[in-house]
C-alpha cells in the first residue's frame, strides 16, 4: 500500500471514529441526528461505523447538525489532518 493511500485510510478511520463521540457529546441520539439531517437512522449508523463515507459537503452539514461553528468545523478537520494525514517534512508543512 502506498504511503498516500495509507495516510488517506488512516485519516478516514480517525474521522469516522470521531463522529460518534461528537454526536454523544452533543446530546443527540442517532435517531435525533437522522431527523435533523433528514435521513434514515441506519445511515447514521453506517457512517459512524465507517461503512458509508461522507462527501466534504455532507461532512460539513453533519458537523453543523452537531452544533459546530464554521471555525470549529475547520479546526476539527485541520486537527485530523495534522494528526493523521500530513506528511512530515514535506513542502506543505513548511
Amino acid at each position: 500500500m502506498s504511503s498516500s493511500l495509507y495516510r488517506s485510510n488512516r485519516l478516514n478511520a480517525s474521522l469516522y471514529e470521531s463522529l460518534k463521540p461528537y454526536r454523544v457529546r452533543s446530546g443527540l441520539s442517532q435517531s435525533a441526528l437522522a431527523t435533523e439531517l433528514g435521513v434514515d437512522q441506519a445511515l447514521i449508523s453506517r457512517v459512524e461505523s465507517g461503512e458509508r463515507k461522507l462527501s466534504f459537503g455532507e461532512l460539513m452539514v453533519w458537523l453543523e447538525a452537531l452544533g459546530m461553528s464554521e471555525k470549529e468545523m475547520f479546526a476539527f478537520i485541520g486537527n485530523l489532518w495534522k494528526e493523521h494525514g500530513s506528511r512530515a517534512g514535506s513542502l506543505w508543512n513548511q
